[in-house]
């Protein structure tokens, strides 16, 4: 008996069944590809707490600040001699207070700990990992321990710090006083010590203000999420190390504070006229202890 073909009617249904399961199919998918990359990036940040805390444990309780006494923010984005043979000529702190990173601060982990740099790439944030062979650092024979930040303007690598780090970290440098009143000093830098509140956000996905993918013009709102997760929420890392992802929402510090601005501490909890960074060496400052501030170098060259 001859076999009877689909038909061409009966071939454009199944197409037509396989076209609604593959509908149904992908959002999950896609969901559960987003579930995945924010787990892994919040166990990247926990990794990165962990290392700080033991930092922390062995530099009289206080967490990775480089550039040395006094240091600032660097105006630049990257440091112009990141392989140099001691910190005072990498940070230009030969006479007097140096100018860091961000980056260069996270970098002692990297430096002094074997920490990975794949470790501080979040893929949904779309950094790339610093690697030390596509550097010109490498060809005049510099290791990963040897140098000083993820990369500078680097002709070789083609990428500055800021593209190799998916994170913010609570700004840690000296910065002039946005708050000063009589008897305070002009500068201030409230640096995270050990001993002080487990919730302190310490730690986030990148400040969406210090983004490529932003707006820089872009109204100040508590839903101004970070782009590594489809700007549905940001992990944060505490003080203890715990990572935890707040949905649609930045207000998570200590009183309900926004982790992406700096502002007056209220009394009764938040930031009072919140404003966000401009860009690298942006010279706000947290208006206290409690005032959460996490910053981060633009992922631009």
């Amino acid at each position: 008996m001859k076999r009877k073909g689909f038909t061409l009617i009966e071939l454009l249904v199944v197409i037509a069944i396989i076209a609604l399961l593959m509908g149904m199919l992908m959002p999950a998918l896609n969901e559960a590809r987003n579930l995945a990359l924010r787990l892994v990036c919040a166990s990247n940040l926990s990794g990165i707490g962990k290392s700080m805390n033991i930092y922390a444990q062995e530099n009289e309780d206080t967490w990775p600040r480089a550039g040395g006494p006094g240091s600032t923010w660097a105006t630049t984005g990257y440091l112009p001699r990141w392989f140099m043979p001691d910190w005072q000529m990498a940070f230009g702190a030969r006479s007097g207070p140096g100018q860091a990173t961000v980056t260069s601060s996270l970098y002692l982990l990297v430096k002094y700990y074997g920490i990975k740099t794949e470790q501080f790439v979040c893929k949904g944030d779309g950094a790339r990992v610093f690697k030390i062979a596509e550097t010109r650092a490498a060809e005049m024979g510099y290791q990963l321990e040897d140098v000083w930040d993820f990369c500078g303007k680097d002709r070789v690598a083609g990428y500055v710090p800021g593209e190799c780090v998916s994170y913010a970290y609570n700004m840690p440098y000296e910065a002039p006083n946005p708050h000063r009143e009589s008897g305070q000093p002009a500068t201030t830098s409230f640096v995270i010590l050990d001993q002080f509140n487990p919730g302190t956000a310490v730690a986030a996905d990148r400040n969406p203000h210090l983004d490529v993918k932003g707006d820089s013009m872009a109204p100040l709102d508590v839903d101004q999420d970070s782009f590594a997760h489809q700007e549905k929420g940001q992990n944060v890392m505490f003080k203890d190390a715990s990572v935890r992802f707040y949905k649609n929402t930045v207000t998570v510090g200590i009183g309900g504070d926004n982790i992406y601005t700096w502002g007056t501490v209220n009394p009764e909890g938040g930031d009072e006229a919140g404003t966000a960074p401009t860009g690298n060496g942006d010279n706000s400052g947290p208006g206290g202890q409690e005032d959460a501030y996490l910053v981060s170098e633009r992922n631009e060259s």
